[in-house]
């Protein structure tokens, strides 16, 4: 019998004609996303190995998995991995969050339907829906990344996933991760604990998630499957705050803080002084908030593109749609 988070899950996508099975093939990759996210990063994570030098020994999935269901999420990554090259094509990406922006996001108490965000925002020609049902439903689990790599980060209760049908089928299918349900009080606070270590806040965009908004994660650049893609291979795998980090010049006593934190290396020490790479900034706002002394900001820069604002989004973008797609 099939489970109704997972009915619910199918009746995001059109039914396929026998000629195209395009939202077949979706329909499976999101399914096995979801129900083996552990064993899915660990193929993706497996074929960017050879990419990063030093890369982390990795570790497959402990619990008991048999070779037919490997094989099938062995071949959803696959399918999946070509089209992340471009812009243009990337099927799987993120867009990196204030602070603020993060916790707007994690706060809604109503729906939120804004199909088809402007590029300014998802520089990407394809999943760029932020529609969440239900959003006071959300659960955390741990994070893939960190659980298959030999060094992972601690803690591991990091990736949250916001809203229906999403929150119903972690729950009910997936036994890899850990899923529990949690208040948004809950989840503003690992938010801001994983703000305050250093961690990136993550909106995640996919295709087979019918080409919505479905998670926020708090990413490490040491494990961060998305973040080392992005770092050492052509993919984009995701856009900046809108945002760029600045010195005030005054303030700025060379301890080197900032250095240590970046997770995108974009910061230096120039003669005592901490230097901003323009072009590796993702204005994530690390280096604002964890700098002793208050000597750096960060400031929108249209250059850098357009903030995922909730606000502004609710009262600019948001559409009736007369349903969900």
């Amino acid at each position: 019998m099939i489970k109704e988070p997972m009915k619910a899950f199918a009746k995001l996508f059109a039914r396929p004609s026998t000629k195209d099975r395009l939202e077949s093939a979706k329909l499976l990759d999101g399914y096995y996303y979801m129900q083996y996210t552990k064993l899915y990063v660990y193929h993706i994570k497996s074929k960017l190995s050879r990419f990063k030098p030093n890369a982390q020994k990795l570790i497959f999935p402990e619990e008991e998995i048999c070779q037919e269901i490997d094989g099938y999420v062995k071949a959803a990554v696959d399918y999946m991995s070509p089209a992340m090259a471009h812009k243009e094509t990337s099927t799987y990406h993120g867009k990196i969050l204030t602070l603020d922006n993060a916790k707007k996001l994690l706060s809604l108490k109503v729906d939120l339907n804004a199909p088809n965000l402007p590029e300014s925002i998802i520089p990407y020609d394809l999943a760029r829906d932020l529609i969440i049902n239900g959003p006071q439903e959300i659960c955390v689990m741990t994070c893939a990344c960190r659980e298959i790599s030999e060094t992972g980060c601690y803690p591991r209760e990091v990736c949250l996933i916001v809203g229906e049908p999403f929150v119903s089928f972690w729950m009910e299918h997936n036994k890899l991760d850990h899923p529990r349900r949690i208040t948004q009080a809950e989840a503003l606070e690992i938010v801001q604990a994983a703000h305050e270590r250093g961690s990136v806040q993550m909106a995640w965009f996919k295709d087979a998630m019918a080409n919505r908004f479905y998670a926020l994660c708090n990413c490490c650049s040491c494990c961060c499957t998305g973040m080392i893609a992005h770092k050492y291979t052509p993919s984009p795998a995701f856009a900046g705050t809108g945002y760029v980090a600045q010195r005030i010049e005054e303030k700025c006593l060379g301890c080197g803080k900032c250095v240590e934190l970046c997770p995108f290396e974009a910061i230096t020490l120039v003669d005592d002084k901490s230097v901003v790479d323009y072009d590796k900034c993702m204005g994530c706002q690390v280096c604002q908030t964890t700098c002793p002394n208050g000597a750096a900001i960060t400031v929108l820069d249209p250059a850098k593109g357009d903030p995922l604002d909730i606000d502004y989004i609710v009262e600019n973008l948001q559409k009736d749609t007369g349903g969900e797609r």
